[in-house]
């Protein structure tokens, strides 16, 4: 028997015993008719059952940056840069390897971090990997935990996991939210106010009304610039963003009105720091075979208006040669425009500067870190950004020149870095939501509608069906041993067996891990996962 079904099974068996001792207990009382007042005060405790749970999501507790002292961003430019390590929980790889290496890893290589660079922060997501550094790693996770008092470590995310928002249903996705941060704050005093969802497979317009009514404040993901169904974006797009991308910052608005604020475009969660981020970038090199094109198209068209106007007839040869010239031009200009669109999304105090211009906010938000099997940002990176943050000095490439991050490069020069126009924070990852304020927020761009993907994973809504078949089941189930379980305690049978419940969601969550739902991972990683 699959997983979920066991767990859920157990509690409709407690709930279905429940029911046998009432049939018993109405006899006893006689032919009463309790149907009217049951139904109604069913309903009621239902009700007050469902308000408990998200009674523990008001209390947020929150953790700042290295500053306490909250920017106003209509007049104070502001760059929040997002540590992170992508850990897909099983993709290539099964729960066994990720446990013994890369949650291992992701502690030890972070903790380094902390004793070097003092304003280092590092977000990491998911209670459900939380967990298995509790169980497997005691020792390190104490050490976590002191992290977290210091704000140094951010549980980030909100959630059980970076769950899939396609296959499974509202209350699933609910139930992400209210365990995580219930889980983070049990254990951590702390819990988030946004969702991050860097790497899921697209994202259905009612999330936003989700969010908002399970108390997250924003939402992250850099996955639109992999081909989005969303309109907007592309080159005459305010805020330069790329196709498939609302924007940079806005409101992303659910079909009830509700809303979220929304970082769409923070750049690849494997990227690094390698320029001044409190700056713009330099102008780029001149494209000198457009200018020739330019030149040459300019002089032959003077010289075509010339004939024209002195009465000879135009040459055939000189107006076939004008247009290729004019096609060849126009070609070379929307290739040279993308390609000044797409360096522009690392020109991140620009896009700051942009943003302010286009919604009175000038802030943006950018990740930087290591991807799929957790760890960390790279050390050269975290470096830079402490010189960044700290105002010191630091060595940077020349403009242009290429190469890779962490392998050996050539000595650079040092300079003064963090000086520029732009406030740059080493941020936990919902700082920037909660540094918006509301009359802020009501300038921001705004985007209502789903935001699938084109390209990449369109496959996944039906991939692995099987699995996505056990996930609709074990919702049904839930919902069946909820309501059992509620009509149980009220009837005076069995006390509401939240824990047993509580376990087994915490299981079917797991499931809910964005390549397992969708369908992408290894086929022994299902294993795991029904088991």
């Amino acid at each position: 028997m699959h997983s979920g079904e066991c767990h859920f099974a157990v509690a409709c068996d407690i709930a279905g015993a429940c029911f046998d001792r009432t049939r018993t207990f109405k006899c006893e009382m006689g032919p009463l008719n309790f149907r009217a007042p049951r139904a109604a005060d069913m309903r009621r405790c239902f009700t007050l059952v469902i308000a408990s749970f998200f009674y523990w999501l008001i209390p947020l507790s929150i953790s700042g940056a290295q500053t306490d002292q909250k920017p106003d961003l209509s007049t104070q430019p502001t760059l929040y840069v997002v540590g992170y390590a992508h850990l897909d929980t099983e993709w290539r790889w099964e729960y066994p390897q990720v446990i013994n290496e890369y949650i291992r890893k992701t502690m030890e290589d972070n903790f380094k971090l902390f004793d070097k660079y003092p304003h280092y922060i590092f977000n990491f997501s998911g209670a459900n990997r939380y967990r298995f550094m509790k169980q497997y790693f005691p020792a390190d996770y104490e050490r976590l935990k002191k992290y977290v008092d210091q704000g140094r470590w951010f549980p980030a995310g909100s959630s059980m996991e970076e769950g899939d928002v396609n296959a499974p249903g509202a209350e699933a996705i609910i139930r992400q939210i209210l365990y995580g941060n219930n889980w983070f704050r049990k254990e951590f005093g702390k819990a988030s106010a946004e969702y991050m969802l860097p790497d899921c497979f697209g994202f259905p317009a009612s999330l936003p009304t989700i969010l908002a009514h399970s108390g997250v404040k924003g939402f992250s993901t850099q996955k639109l610039v992999w081909g989005s169904s969303a309109p907007g974006g592309g080159l005459p797009s305010i805020e330069r963003t790329p196709e498939g991308t609302p924007f940079n910052v806005g409101v992303w608005v659910g079909p009830d009105g509700e809303s979220v604020l929304a970082a769409l475009n923070p750049g690849s969660y494997s990227g690094g720091i390698d320029t001044d981020l409190s700056k713009p970038l330099p102008p780029g090199p001149p494209n000198n075979e457009l200018e020739k094109l330019q030149k040459n198209l300019q002089e032959l068209r003077q010289r075509l208006e010339e004939e024209d106007r002195s009465g000879k007839p135009l040459d055939p040869k000189e107006l076939h040669a004008y247009y290729a010239l004019r096609n060849q031009r126009d070609g070379l200009s929307r290739a040279q425009q993308e390609s000044d669109l797409d360096r522009y999304q690392d020109n991140w105090a620009s896009r700051v500067a942009q943003n302010g211009k286009a919604s009175g906010v000038f802030a943006d938000y950018h990740y930087y870190g290591t991807g799929d099997i957790g760890g960390t940002p790279e050390e050269e990176s975290v470096k830079l950004l402490e010189a960044i943050v700290t105002k010191g000095t630091a060595t940077l490439p020349p403009p242009g020149e290429f190469f890779f991050p962490g392998r050996p490069h050539p000595e650079w020069p040092a300079v003064t870095v963090g000086d520029g126009p732009v406030h740059v924070i080493s941020a936990a990852a919902d700082q920037m939501f909660l540094d918006i304020t509301p009359a802020q927020a009501a300038g921001l761009p705004r985007y209502t509608g789903e935001m699938e993907l084109t390209n990449h994973s369109a496959g996944s809504l039906t991939s692995q069906a099987y699995q996505k078949r056990w996930l609709r089941k074990e919702e049904l189930l839930a919902d069946a041993a909820e309501k059992a379980s509620i009509a149980a305690q009220w009837l005076g049978a069995r006390p509401y067996p939240r824990q047993r419940l509580n376990d087994a969601w915490t299981l079917v969550m797991g499931e809910h891990f964005h390549d397992i739902a969708a369908g992408t991972a290894t086929p022994k990683s299902y294993e795991f996962a029904w088991n």
